[in-house]
């Protein structure tokens, strides 16, 4: 058992005796386990990534029924529900043993030999008592994505592309208190969208003449 839970975060457990790396938490931690250090909660998002409610958005909860994040839950709905938020204030995340994390787990190993990205990224399967089990924390698919945060004046083994710096020092370095988490800016792709139509209409037109 853990020793130092009362210096975890939403994002990562506490250091235990011997541990240079802090791991990054489960995505069952992140619903079922509370957080002294984040007594508000924390939220788990369609990557598997825990974080504490401040970026909880309600538009993204996984139970919203209308517009274009509406999921029924439905592992083979590919038309809706590409970003969703678990919240641990009203959410549970099911057992190992929940037929919901069981076929979770199949799908997740069938998607993962056809290298379907979409759906495991963003489908979730709901157990009989309303628990969610959420594809991206299958763990065939969740330690692809899973970020270290070591001290590297000690030891480097543990950091993982795109995981977060160090300081560099070990008597000075702290925890981040969130994971990796994806934020969608719509205006900014739409921005981009317009700029690639400014950039490559006169190219299109150079290459013709």
């Amino acid at each position: 058992s853990r020793t130092n839970a009362d210096l975890d975060t939403c994002a990562y457990y506490g250091l235990e005796p011997g541990e240079t790396c802090f791991k990054q938490r489960s995505c069952y931690d992140c619903l079922n386990v509370p957080v002294a250090t984040d007594p508000g909660g924390c939220v788990l998002s369609q990557f598997g990534y825990c974080a504490s409610m401040v970026f909880y958005d309600y538009t993204l909860d996984y139970r919203v029924t209308t517009g274009p994040n509406a999921d029924s839950g439905s592992t083979t709905n590919f038309s809706g529900g590409l970003y969703h938020q678990y919240p641990s204030v009203n959410t549970t995340y099911c057992e190992a043993t929940d037929p919901a994390c069981l076929e979770c787990n199949t799908i997740a190993v069938n998607y993962s030999m056809q290298n379907n990205y979409l759906a495991k990224t963003t489908k979730f399967c709901l157990g009989e008592s309303g628990c969610v089990c959420v594809l991206s924390c299958d763990p065939l698919v969740w330690k692809l994505r899973t970020v270290s945060l070591c001290d590297d004046s000690n030891s480097t083994s543990g950091l993982g592309s795109g995981s977060a710096q160090s300081s560099g020092s070990g008597s000075s370095w702290s925890p981040y208190t969130t994971s990796p988490y994806v934020v969608t800016n719509r205006a900014s792709s739409n921005s981009m969208r317009y700029l690639y139509w400014l950039l490559g209409i006169p190219v299109f037109i150079v290459l013709l003449v």
